[in-house]
């Protein structure tokens, strides 16, 4: 066989794969609706792996802060690439995100656009913390004071950078409230969770100016609270999209059904 037929065969062999399997793109929108929860799994694992659940304390000393660097330095080798990953999760989830929404009727063609800029802009809080936290674990014998600038700099930019989530999420909700049809994909609830759970970080932008306490980045406001409703958001919208995504392809797939069967009865015209 020539090579120029083997190259042939491989490339209707690789056309076939494209869509079929694990490959269809029905199975594309499912994986964008997961990468959003496995980039929140991602995030968590971070904090798991480098020693910081529950958080590091703002008070330690420097030479506190630096045994424990040096006590979870594989750890943070580690969660420094899981950061790095669960921001490359969050950009898919929020694309799938902004094709749901320019399928609902009537839609103003700026909400998807502004889900899409303030989804990858969000990706700051992924990968600026990631890249510090190399940086921190770089060098062992780093001098306390530097670690602890670095450390510091880690948690702020792992928790500070929550302003994007506005537009984020309240592009999402206000889409949400816009499908007036008999029988929306989302439930108005749904909305309503979305337009609420960014107010929970703004507790979140005082963690820079306390030590110690509720608002302190391991405190009950500047750190839990946001994690925990960001997390059942995460949760909640991934449910629906999910219910969503597999109700658009079953009409779909009945439609081209009915396409078919309309094509096979029509009568034929005689030569």
């Amino acid at each position: 066989m020539s090579l120029s037929r083997q190259w042939q065969k491989l490339d209707r062999w690789l056309s076939q794969v494209a869509v079929t399997g694990f490959l269809k793109p029905r199975n594309l929108h499912y994986a964008c609706a997961l990468s959003g929860p496995i980039a929140g799994g991602f995030f968590i694992s971070c904090f798991i792996a480098s020693g910081f659940l529950p958080p590091m304390r703002p008070w330690w000393s420097a030479e506190r802060s630096l045994e424990h660097y040096q006590a979870h330095l594989t750890g943070m080798h580690v969660g420094s690439a899981l950061m790095m990953f669960a921001g490359a999760f969050f950009i898919p989830f929020y694309c799938v995100v902004a094709d749901q929404m320019q399928r609902m009727p009537n839609m103003p063609w700026i909400l998807p656009q502004l889900q899409l800029a303030s989804g990858t802009a969000s990706t700051i809080g992924f990968f600026l913390p990631g890249m510090q936290l190399a940086v921190a674990a770089f060098r062992r014998d780093r001098e306390p004071a530097l670690l602890e600038l670095a450390n510091d700099s880690f948690w702020i930019f792992a928790i500070m950078p929550f302003s994007s989530f506005f537009p984020l999420c309240w592009s999402w909700a206000y889409a949400i409230l816009l499908d007036t049809r008999e029988k929306p994909l989302y439930p108005k609830y749904m909305a309503i969770g979305n337009f609420i759970v960014p107010f929970m970080f703004l507790w979140s932008a005082a963690i820079h100016a306390t030590h110690s306490g509720p608002f302190a980045w391991n405190g009950g406001f500047g750190f839990w609270t946001p994690l925990g409703v960001f997390g059942l958001l995460f949760v909640g919208d991934t449910y629906f999209l999910l219910k969503a995504i597999q109700k658009d392809f079953a009409e779909e797939d009945t439609s081209g059904i009915l396409c078919n069967s309309i094509r096979s009865e029509a009568p034929k015209n005689e030569p």
